[in-house]
């Protein structure tokens, strides 16, 4: 047998190692994007209980278990946005010219004590909500919003 005929022999074998590794990684990558990542809650369920007092002989058993709904949250309602002007976002953005820089509302330090409405994602919940802020601390950089119900001290916010 030749050289040749080993090398190619040789790179048969690793072609076909190389598709069954390929076969069995997909495979993997299937498996896992078909399961549910996050298990089905389960409510916990009450366990009747046989309480026995001193005086009297006979235990007195309390209700059947009975199990208590989980709420679930309603869908958040979110604000329609407004509809695209293309034509101008084609005008606007043509390779040509310059988009210029994005305007942002210029705030200073009369404002302090003005109150806006943001709109909150918890992640954990999963719920979004609206919550009213009043402006607190105004800064070169940034402008410090404070929730209503939030607590705070200045020195902690001008700190930060």
């Amino acid at each position: 047998m030749s050289i040749k005929s080993l090398l190619n022999n040789q790179l048969r074998n690793t072609r076909r190692v190389a598709w069954v590794q390929g076969i069995a990684l997909l495979a993997l990558v299937l498996a896992a994007c078909g399961s549910n990542p996050l298990p089905l809650p389960i409510p916990p369920t009450p366990t009747a209980v046989a309480t026995a007092t001193l005086t009297s002989p006979v235990a007195t058993h309390v209700g059947s278990p009975t199990s208590t709904p989980i709420p679930y949250l309603a869908a958040p309602v979110i604000p329609i946005p407004p509809a695209r002007d293309l034509v101008s976002l084609a005008q606007r953005f043509r390779p040509d010219v310059q988009a210029g820089l994005a305007q942002f509302p210029v705030i200073g330090a009369s404002d302090v004590g003005k109150v806006e409405r943001f709109w909150l994602v918890d992640l954990a919940g999963p719920r979004i909500d609206q919550v009213n802020a009043t402006l607190r601390l105004v800064t070169p950089h940034a402008a410090w919003y404070v929730g209503e119900h939030d607590a705070f001290t200045m020195a902690d916010l001008e700190a930060a």
